[in-house]
């Protein structure tokens, strides 16, 4: 409809390349729940400093 052109010719996707996107997203997943966790560990770990005298 709108002939957009990427150039890329014939896409071949093999099991091999949807494995390793998987993989790699769930490592990424797993590096930002980690990230997460510990951002929270810390906040809540200074409010609990900061209210005591």
């Amino acid at each position: 409809m709108l002939n957009i052109n990427l150039a890329l010719g014939e896409l071949n996707v093999s099991f091999q390349d949807l494995v390793s996107a998987f993989a790699g997203s769930m490592v990424l997943i797993i590096i930002w729940w980690i990230v997460g966790k510990t951002r929270r560990r810390k906040s809540h770990s200074n409010e609990h400093d900061a209210s005591q005298p």
